[in-house]
Order: C-alpha cells, then sequence, then structure tokens
C-alpha cells in the first residue's frame, strides 16, 4: 500500500464517527432494559475497553514499518501462523460488516422504503461501499470528515429541538439500578467499542503529524464518540423516559419523531435521519476496508487489498443474507453474542501479540 497522509483531526472524526454511528439505532435499547435511568453511564466502562485496545494498538505501531495490523500478525507470528491468525481476523470482519449492512438495510425499510425486499436494499449500500473504498482510505476520512461535521451540529441542536419535551424526573433516582445494572447495560456496547481495533488496524499507514504533549487522536475520537453518544441516551431519556425506551426497536428514531416546531414542520426526523445515515454507511466503509486489507494479507503473495474490493462484495451479500432470519435475530445477537464474541477474539490475540513483540525487541537488544 502506498504511504497514506491523513490528519490527527480526521483520525479523531473518523473514530467518533465509528462509535456514535454504531450506537445510534439499536444498542441503546438493551441497556435502559437493565440499567434504567442510569443508562446514560453505560458508555463509560466500554470506553475503558475501547482505550485498552487503543493503548495495546499504539504500543504494537510503534517502531513498526508495516502498513496494517494484519501484516504485523505475519511478521510477528509467521507466515502460516500469521495468515491463520488473519483467517480469523477475516471472518471477525466479515461478520461485523454483515451485521452493520443488515442492520441499516432494516432501519431504511421501516423508515423510507416499505416495499423494498432488503437484499435490493443492502445491495444498494454495498455497492455504494464499494465505490467509496475503491477511492481510498484519504477518500473516506475526507468524507466523513464533512459530513460529520453536519452530523456533529444535528446532535447538539436536538435537545434544543426537544425542550418542550424534556421532563428532567425521567433521569432521578440515580443509581438506583446499581453497578451490576450498569455493568450489564455495558456490556452491550463492549462490541461496539470492540471494534475500535478495526480502525485501529489500518492506522499504521496513517502518518498524521505529531502532536507532542496532546493525547493520541485514537484516543480522542473515543472521547468524543463517547461523550455524543452519552448525549443522546441522556436527550432520550428526559423525553421518553425508560419504559417508552426500553420498549421502541429503534428508541433514537421515535425520539427524533417527537420533534414537533410548527403545525408543518413536523417530520424532521426525516430529514434528521438522512443526515445521520452516512456515518452509517461510513462505518460500514471502514469494516469493508479493514476487511480487504485482511483478505490481500493472507497467503504467501502480497496483492493489492483494491484488486479484493469487488471480489468480496458477493461473498458479504450472501453473509449478510443468511447469517440473520430477521431483525429481531440481528438485534439479539448484536447485544449478547457479539460482546462476548469480541472479547473471545481480541484479548488473547492482543495479548499474544504484544508478548511476541516484547520478546522480540528483548532479542535485538541483547
Amino acid at each position: 500500500m502506498s504511504k497514506q497522509t491523513i490528519s490527527t483531526s480526521q483520525l479523531t472524526l473518523i473514530m467518533a464517527s465509528f462509535l456514535t454511528a454504531g450506537s445510534g439505532l439499536s444498542l441503546t435499547k438493551d441497556s435502559i432494559v437493565f440499567a434504567k435511568q442510569d443508562a446514560w453511564f453505560t458508555f463509560f466502562p466500554a470506553m475503558l475497553y475501547g482505550f485498552l485496545i487503543s493503548f495495546c494498538i499504539i504500543y504494537l505501531s510503534r517502531g513498526s514499518v508495516e502498513s496494517t495490523l494484519f501484516e504485523l500478525i505475519k511478521k510477528l507470528a509467521g507466515n502460516t501462523l500469521g495468515s491463520l491468525i488473519n483467517v480469523w481476523l477475516m471472518f471477525y470482519l466479515l461478520l461485523s460488516v454483515s451485521m452493520d449492512l443488515r442492520e441499516l438495510s432494516e432501519f431504511v425499510k421501516t423508515i423510507l422504503l416499505y416495499n423494498t425486499p432488503t437484499p435490493v436494499i443492502v445491495l444498494c449500500i454495498l455497492a455504494l461501499t464499494v465505490y467509496l473504498v475503491r477511492a481510498g482510505i484519504e477518500v473516506l476520512v475526507r468524507v466523513n470528515h464533512i459530513y460529520y461535521l453536519i452530523t456533529l451540529i444535528m446532535f447538539l441542536t436536538l435537545p434544543l429541538l426537544l425542550l418542550n419535551e424534556v421532563t428532567l424526573g425521567n433521569l432521578r433516582p440515580m443509581f438506583t439500578s446499581g453497578w451490576p445494572g450498569i455493568m450489564k447495560g455495558s456490556f452491550n456496547f463492549l462490541g461496539l467499542y470492540g471494534e475500535v481495533l478495526i480502525i485501529s488496524a489500518v492506522t499504521f499507514a496513517f502518518t498524521p503529524q505529531r502532536e507532542p504533549g496532546k493525547v493520541h487522536p485514537l484516543l480522542r475520537g473515543i472521547m468524543l464518540g463517547t461523550f455524543l453518544a452519552s448525549m443522546m441516551m441522556v436527550t432520550l431519556l428526559v423525553s421518553i423516559g425508560t419504559s417508552m425506551g426500553a420498549k421502541a426497536v429503534y428508541p433514537n428514531l421515535f425520539v427524533l419523531q417527537m420533534i414537533h416546531i410548527t403545525d408543518f414542520l413536523d417530520r424532521l426526523d426525516i430529514l434528521m435521519t438522512t443526515v445521520f445515515i452516512p456515518s452509517l454507511i461510513m462505518k460500514i466503509c471502514m469494516v469493508y476496508y479493514a476487511l480487504c486489507e485482511c483478505t490481500c494479507s493472507i497467503g504467501q503473495t502480497k496483492m493489492e487489498s483494491r484488486a479484493y474490493v469487488i471480489v468480496l462484495m458477493p461473498l458479504v451479500m450472501l453473509f449478510t443474507k443468511f447469517s440473520f432470519e430477521n431483525v429481531i435475530d440481528l438485534l439479539h445477537f448484536e447485544s449478547h453474542v457479539w460482546p462476548l464474541f469480541t472479547l473471545i477474539t481480541q484479548l488473547p490475540l492482543l495479548l499474544l501479540l504484544m508478548v511476541m513483540k516484547w520478546r522480540r525487541k528483548r532479542s535485538v537488544s541483547v
């Protein structure tokens, strides 16, 4: 891969977009079920896991000349074991991109295209994803930079648009669910924050300018994404309360539908949703880009990742079609299975890589 040049602000915003887009649809529902009015605290324990992943990646990338984490795996573990590890990561990325594609497709079908078959919507989104990914990662982060600033404005103005619906009493009494409820609600977000690895896996190719004394852009992105997601959760709780939030399939959409400025401006949810959807598409593009990079690192012959962009399209389409029977299965998998699968995949892998790198550095110094 050619050397990339991406600014620290672009890296921060792509990470923040990744988190806010992932938490914006249905994950908040199960967190409210467990933590009730304390659900807005549930992002912070999961944020610590995102920090842990980022610190591991920063350590692994220090002094490395490889362009991606997948190449570093082959260097540290050897061609055979490294290729096997990358095959498992390829399966992980396939699940991630198919889950996001199916979730966005079901969401679009629910709010816009009622009579359109889900596979048709999936194909359209996937075709757009392939087009954007072929343009390269620099184009992706630039497009995200524009759209996420618009999304940021939407997030910040949403509490003002809902002032007539706010009931601050919905946040009281605090800490009634206790730490067990907060931790159970936070478990749903571990899968999302674990996907920080997907962005981090390709940050080896990034060459942001060094900023001595400042927080790493990956960490800044996690903090910004957590702040916005927590603010959205607070807005949801004070607007519709825990009872409606726990029952709605898409609680945040229900909040948007409550915006009524005048008698003739009562469908702003459509406008604000179409602003939010590009962030979801950017998330899918980044996962798909990482999937292409992972695939091209398998085997002995190194190929350009662009060669796999179109080749992987039928495989992703089939995975998206047959992985989940319906939206209920998808939401259950995303909230209960995906976090556990993420922990089982990531923690042993990162621990193994860090030990390998430490031993390699020790042998070189000796």
